[in-house]
């Protein structure tokens, strides 16, 4: 997903509009925000993350929530959206403490889609980010920890990237989110990315559709509670394939009356894959990761 800043910024306002009014005797919560790096000796780079946490006394490691960015985007995505007012509003109004993290998967102008590359010399961007990444920042800031208070989503291609590291990794998120959702069948993938999921064998073990697909009714992965979402009005393709997968997910117990959140063009039947639908619906999303610890 391409977001375009003078979009958002024509979009912030109806966004604002829509936050209620903050009780005057709530306190002020400030929110560090902070680009770092990790030395990476998977992907051999310096990798950059942005962090947003709030400053606030804990006795114990916040939560943390991964977020994952689209195609041709940034970690900078949070930053783009007003990361910093929007956590803050969120925290002021109730909400429940954790630490949003901001990751990297679009290197040197080229998209990971957030898997092993299968070629040759190809970004390990899935192994670096389970063995390395995620428990090098989880230390560093002394957050998460374990599964139940870790939780992973994503939107586009970071959609993708979220349910697919979700089910390669057991049990090491609690909850995964995957917001204007993409997933693709394997002609559409190996024509828009030649080469990086190999063949349909190699394709299967990094198809979030696939890899659900092995579980048998009764049997479903370990994430506790799964939110996807897309617009009405998104590419046909993607709605038909997100529909596929809720349906895989409905076989497998996930339902909206258990606190899942399966949304498939209904909530908003104008929205768009671009940035306003992120932007208006990101309260939401904030509200529901708080609920998933």
């Amino acid at each position: 997903m391409r977001l375009i800043l003078s979009l958002l910024l024509s979009v912030i306002s109806l966004s604002c509009s829509r936050t209620p009014v903050r009780d005057p005797s709530t306190r002020s919560i400030e929110i560090n925000e902070q680009d770092l790096v990790i030395s990476s000796r998977f992907l051999k780079m310096e990798y950059p993350y942005l962090i947003y946490r709030p400053i606030i006394p804990s006795d114990e490691p916040l939560p943390v929530v991964y977020f994952l960015h689209g195609r041709g985007g940034s970690r900078k995505i949070l930053r783009d959206l007003g990361g910093v007012k929007l956590v803050k509003d969120y925290l002021e109004q109730g909400g429940k403490p954790f630490v949003l993290v901001a990751l990297s998967g679009t290197f040197n102008g080229k998209d990971t889609y957030w898997v092993d590359d299968v070629r040759s010399g190809g970004l390990k961007i899935k192994t670096a980010l389970l063995n390395e990444i995620i428990p090098e920042i989880e230390k560093r800031h002394k957050i998460g920890g374990r599964s139940q208070k870790r939780m992973i989503a994503g939107v586009s291609m970071g959609s993708h990237g979220a349910f697919q590291l979700s089910l390669n990794s057991s049990r090491m998120f609690r909850c995964t989110a995957g917001h204007s959702l993409v997933i693709r069948n394997f002609k559409s993938m190996s024509t828009e990315f030649p080469g990086l999921f190999g063949n349909e064998r190699e394709f299967s073990k990094r198809d979030p559709l696939s890899l659900l697909k092995k579980y048998m009714f009764g049997f479903k992965p370990s994430m506790k509670k799964i939110w996807i979402d897309i617009g009405g009005k998104d590419d046909k393709n993607f709605i038909r394939w997100a529909q596929e997968l809720k349906s895989e997910l409905i076989r497998l117990g996930y339902t909206e009356t258990n606190g899942d959140m399966l949304d498939i063009g209904e909530d908003y039947p104008e929205g768009r894959h671009d940035a306003s639908y992120l932007l208006t619906r990101f309260p939401q999303y904030l509200e529901w990761y708080g609920r998933c610890f």
